[in-house]
């Protein structure tokens, strides 16, 4: 049997300790599950938060017309942080001002990048479209949820306001350079 030299020995038991480590102490790479929406849900009043929301809803939204908007500073995609898989959550929710429902939804070429999540208050699902049912007890209905984002570049869904024609809404991008 042929002798090693001692600095190849070194070098492979090295490599053995670093398989090792990465063995241990790093994630099943077939955990990460890929990005696609897809189905849809409905968002109804018994799913909405509490209360008629902010009277000023369309200062601080990405809004459609006057009936409908996504809410808060999460719409800047760079001041997300990664969430599992490797994903980006932006917490997002959704205002409708009056009592038609309201269909958003995400166009076919973007549903591996982008999903809904408004179903029990968090942005968890993989949604391709959502149904807002509004209060009617309410002049205007919130729902908690938002976005699974594959990347920070910016997004356009459409919105479809009591079976009209659907429009688009176009959110997100990155003011975060680098």
């Amino acid at each position: 049997m042929a002798k090693l030299p001692q600095a190849q020995v070194l070098i492979t038991a090295t490599l053995v300790v670093i398989a090792s480590f990465l063995a241990l102490f790093t994630e099943d790479a077939s955990a990460y599950k890929p990005l696609k929406a897809s189905g849809s849900m409905t968002a109804s009043c018994e799913r909405a938060a509490l209360g008629p929301g902010l009277r000023d809803w369309r200062r601080r939204s990405t809004s459609v017309g006057r009936r409908f908007g996504l809410l808060g500073p999460f719409r800047d995609f760079g001041r997300l942080n990664r969430y599992r898989n490797n994903l980006l959550r932006a917490k997002i929710p959704a205002v409708v001002q009056g009592h038609e429902p309201v269909l958003l939804r995400i166009p076919v070429r973007q549903r591996r990048r982008v999903a809904l999540g408004y179903s029990g208050g968090r942005p968890n699902g993989r949604y391709a479209q959502v149904e807002f049912r509004p209060c009617e007890h309410k002049p205007r209905t919130w729902w908690p949820g938002g976005l699974l984002l594959r990347d920070r570049q910016p997004i356009t869904l459409t919105v479809q306001i009591g079976g009209r024609e659907a429009v688009p809404i176009r959110i997100g991008g990155s003011r975060r350079r680098g």
